[in-house]
């Protein structure tokens, strides 16, 4: 809240995104199973029915146990593979890490000074010209 009040007493220009299935761009790490039963199961099944085949009954229950090869919302290393893979990305594009606030990048391009604080699957960026946001 307090970037915000400082971005407006610069009058920085300020604008959002949000990565849409970020964590579907990171590849999982580590063997990672999920475990779907009941009605998932047959959910599941009828998107692809190549997955009929794999069904197990426990206790009564349908259960399917499939492979995570992409991070997935609530997996514990999800986020940090998220991290890494966009922060990089940034650090590519000419962007540095700020050793004062986590998570936040900052590049300066053709005398603009752009910064993305850090969100988990989004960010907002400011910047002094507007011309920079576009880019």
């Amino acid at each position: 809240m307090i970037s915000l009040m400082i971005d407006a007493k610069e009058r920085r220009d300020v604008a959002t995104a949000d990565v849409e299935g970020a964590y579907l761009h990171v590849d999982m790490e580590d063997f990672v199973l999920l475990k779907l039963v009941g009605e998932a199961v047959d959910i599941m099944c009828q998107v692809n029915p190549k997955y009929e085949k794999f069904v197990i009954i426990e206790n009564g229950k349908k259960v399917l146990y499939l492979q995570l090869l992409k991070a997935l919302y609530g997996c514990v290393q999800s986020a940090l593979l998220w991290y890494n893979l966009f922060t990089n990305t940034l650090v590519r594009m000419g962007f540095k890490l700020n050793p004062y606030i986590y998570a936040s990048r900052t590049a300066s391009l053709k005398e603009s000074n752009t910064q993305l604080p850090g969100m988990l699957t989004g960010m907002l960026t400011t910047t002094k010209s507007r011309m920079s946001m576009t880019r």
